[in-house]
């Protein structure tokens, strides 16, 4: 068995491993949960594996919280649009940010992203004269990502991986405009890389 299918072995051996714990603890700790039957899936996702001579397989839970499956997903999303994005002339990776929230305040943060998206689109799309002057085009991948902060608060950011310097720093700035109470600093554009894409398709 060559080396770097060992490593193949080894981290997806760690990914079931930490899957197993996440759906063990999601089943404990939620019993009366909806979601029960998924999470004893995600126990038994990929537990064994079939081996006809030449690929080996498996059945999985597609689960979102499943790591092995989110890996595998990601995987299959970098393949889908590298090849679009290997178009752009200057790939930009863009993070749009809010301050942290409450679990009360969550919805209405997810709300006021999905709208304040819109207007900023629909802005680019009519060629208001800022956005005409700077000959702005919306053309990318999107994604929102949530994460878990110290004392129960929720951090809600916004990927973008789009084509062009000054699309990328129009955005920022709409957002801004649009969200007086989040820093300038906590925005960021920058030159894409391959990691990118992992950042953008790891959920």
């Amino acid at each position: 068995m060559s080396k770097i299918r060992q490593v193949n072995f080894k981290k997806q051996q760690m990914a079931k491993a930490l899957s197993t714990h996440l759906s063990v603890n999601l089943a404990m700790n939620n019993r009366e949960s909806p979601l029960k039957k998924a999470y004893d899936n995600t126990y038994h996702c990929n537990q064994y594996k079939t081996y006809d001579g030449e690929t080996m397989t498996g059945k999985y839970c597609k689960n979102r919280w499943c790591i092995t499956c989110n890996r595998i997903r990601t995987a299959i999303n970098i393949n889908h649009y590298s090849e679009q994005i290997n178009k752009f002339g200057t790939p930009m990776f863009v993070t749009l940010t809010r301050p942290t929230c409450t679990i009360e305040e969550l919805p209405g943060q997810l709300e006021h992203f999905a709208k304040t998206w819109r207007q900023i689109y629909k802005s680019a799309n009519r060629n208001d004269r800022k956005a005409a002057r700077l000959n702005v085009n919306l053309i990318g991948i999107r994604s929102i990502e949530c994460t878990l902060r110290p004392n129960g608060m929720y951090h809600l950011h916004m990927h973008i991986i789009l084509d062009g310097f000054n699309n990328a720093h129009w955005l920022v700035s709409e957002w801004l405009e649009r969200n007086k109470d989040s820093s300038d600093a906590a925005q960021d554009a920058r030159v894409a890389n391959a990691g990118s894409l992992v950042e953008l398709f790891k959920y």
